[in-house]
């Protein structure tokens, strides 16, 4: 889904449509996506 959104710079609606799943399940999914890079970066600063 993250390559879908940054570098086929696909809207929600696309990827939504390309998954088969719902806007708000591709939202949802990002936003997890995104809380878990910024942890594994904060560990890698933190190091």
């Amino acid at each position: 889904m993250l390559f879908l959104r940054y570098y086929a710079d696909l809207d929600y609606q696309a990827i939504a449509a390309a998954l088969d799943i719902s806007p708000g399940t591709v939202g949802a999914t990002l936003n997890a996506a995104h809380a878990s890079l910024r942890l594994r970066v904060d560990e890698e600063v933190a190091l």
